[in-house]
C-alpha cells in the first residue's frame, strides 16, 4: 500500500515564482486573482479566478525537479457556485511535448470549506502538473480557492553511506536518491527497516553487482560475483525494546530579527539596556544559550513591567509540522525572569490563532532547557503569550527551538 505524504510538495507561495516553482494559468481575471493565490497563504474567501467566459481553463504549477503526485486537493471557501465541475488532471511529457491525462472527474460538487481529495495511480515523475478544466459550474467563471499536491513517502530501502563523503542515499522508489540529512529520523524513513544500514566501503559508484557480458552459450544470463558484495559491511543494531522519542528540531542560528530568510522573529517588545546590550527578539533563536558575553547578551527580554500578556513570535516563512517545543531560561542571576503562566499557539495565516499548549512552571533551573509537549499542529507562525512570570520586572528566553517528536520502537 502507498502512503502519501501529508504535506503538500507545494510551498507556500508569494507569486507566480517565490519561493521557488512556476505557477500560471490560461488567464487571470486581475491582479487580484492571481494563480499563485491559490498555493499560497492568502487571506480566507481569496482565490483564482479565470477571465469571464473563458472556457476551458486551466491551472499549473512547475516543480524546479520531476516529482511523482498521486494525490491532489482542491478547497472552496468561497464561490461555490463558480467551481469546477469537469476536469482532468494532467502531467506534463516533456519527451513527447505532450500533456498526459493522469485523472479524469466529471460533475463534481464543492462544499464551503471542505477540501476535497483525489487520488490517482502515477508511476511516472514530471515537472509540470495541471488541472485543466474542461466545463465549470458556470459559463462566467471559474474560481479555485486553494488547491494542493502530495507525493508518495519514500518506500523503505536499503540505507547506504559513503565512508569518504559520509553522504548517505537511500534505493527508494527504484531510484537512488542522496538523504535530505543525516538524522536518526531520515534513516527511519527512508531506512528498510529502523536502526539498520550499509557502509560502502568504497564509493558506491565502483561497486558491480553483474558482470558486462552474458555466459558464452546461453541469451541473457549474467554472472553475479559475489566477490564485489562482500566489500558492503551490514552493520546492524539490536532493536530497543521501548519506545524512545526521535526528535527533530528546526534549527533557526538566526543573526537579526529578519536573517537568515525567510525566518522572522517579532516580539510585543524588547528591552534596551545600555551598549552593546540589546535584547531583539531574534536573540532567543540564534542558537546560542550561553546567556551574556563581554560583547552581546544571547537572549530575548521584554522592556520593563511590560510582561503581562507579552508575547515572541517566529515566522518560519514555510509551514512546519510541529508538537514540541525547547524553553532554555537565563542563568540563575535572572531566573526569575523565566515565564510562569504561559500558552504556545499556531497559525497557518497569522491572523487566526490555535492554542497548542498551556503551561504553568515554577521549578526553571538556570540555563536548563525544558522539552514541552504540544498539540500537533502545521503552522508558518508559532508564538509564545506570557500571563505571569516566577518573580522580577521582565520575562525572558534565552533560547526557543520548535520540532517535531515521534516514537519509534
Amino acid at each position: 500500500m502507498v502512503v502519501i505524504k501529508d504535506v503538500s510538495a507545494i510551498p507556500i507561495m508569494t507569486s507566480n515564482t517565490a519561493p521557488f516553482g512556476v505557477v500560471s494559468a490560461s488567464s487571470e481575471f486581475s491582479t487580484s486573482y492571481q494563480a499563485w493565490i491559490v498555493f499560497g497563504q492568502t487571506a480566507k474567501n481569496a482565490y483564482w479566478s479565470s477571465k469571464y467566459k473563458e472556457s476551458p481553463s486551466w491551472l499549473s504549477y512547475e516543480f524546479p525537479q520531476a516529482k511523482r503526485i498521486i494525490r491532489y486537493s482542491i478547497l472552496m471557501e468561497s464561490g461555490v457556485a463558480y467551481a469546477p465541475l469537469n476536469w482532468t488532471f494532467e502531467g506534463y511529457d516533456e519527451a513527447s511535448g505532450a500533456w498526459i491525462v493522469l485523472d479524469t472527474r466529471t460533475q463534481v460538487s464543492f462544499v464551503i470549506n471542505v477540501k476535497q481529495l483525489y487520488d490517482f495511480n502515477n508511476e511516472n515523475f514530471y515537472k509540470k502538473y495541471r488541472i485543466n478544466i474542461s466545463k465549470g459550474s458556470n459559463t462566467e467563471y471559474t474560481y479555485i480557492s486553494k488547491m494542493e499536491m502530495f507525493e508518495p513517502l519514500p518506500e523503505k530501502g536499503v540505507v547506504l553511506q559513503d565512508p569518504t563523503t559520509n553522504q548517505q542515499y537511500s534505493l527508494s522508489d527504484r531510484t537512488l536518491i542522496h538523504l535530505p540529512d543525516s538524522t536518526n529520523e531520515s534513516i527511519v524513513e527512508y531506512g528498510i527497516e529502523q536502526g539498520k544500514f550499509i557502509q560502502l566501503d568504497v564509493p558506491f559508484t565502483k561497486h558491480r553487482y553483474f558482470n558486462d557480458t552474458p555466459v558464452a552459450g546461453t541469451v541473457g544470463v549474467f554472472t553475479h560475483d559475489v566477490g564485489v558484495i562482500k566489500t558492503l559491511s551490514i552493520k546492524e543494531f539490536a532493536k530497543n525494546k521501548i519506545f524512545e522519542p526521535i526528535f527533530t528540531w528546526y534549527e533557526t542560528k538566526m543573526i537579526s530579527d529578519v536573517l537568515p530568510s525567510p525566518l522572522k522573529a517579532t516580539a510585543s517588545s524588547f528591552y534596551v539596556s545600555t551598549a552593546p546590550y540589546t535584547y531583539f527578539p531574534f536573540r532567543a533563536f540564534d542558537g546560542n544559550i550561553s546567556d551574556i558575553s563581554t560583547t552581546n547578551t544571547s537572549c530575548w527580554a521584554t522592556d520593563r513591567d511590560a510582561f503581562v500578556d507579552s508575547w515572541l513570535m517566529l515566522d518560519f516563512g514555510e509551514l512546519r509540522k510541529v508538537n514540541t517545543v525547547q524553553l532554555t531560561p537565563r542563568n540563575e542571576t535572572w531566573i526569575t525572569q523565566a515565564a510562569k503562566e504561559f500558552k504556545i499557539e499556531s497559525s497557518t495565516d497569522g491572523a487566526v490563532w490555535n492554542v497548542v499548549g498551556n503551561f504553568d512552571i515554577t521549578d526553571w533551573q538556570p540555563l536548563t532547557s525544558k522539552k514541552l509537549d504540544l498539540s500537533l499542529s502545521e503552522g508558518r507562525y508559532f508564538r509564545i503569550t506570557h500571563k505571569s512570570n516566577n518573580g522580577g520586572q521582565y520575562i525572558s528566553w534565552t533560547e526557543v527551538k520548535y520540532g517535531y517528536k515521534r516514537e519509534v520502537n
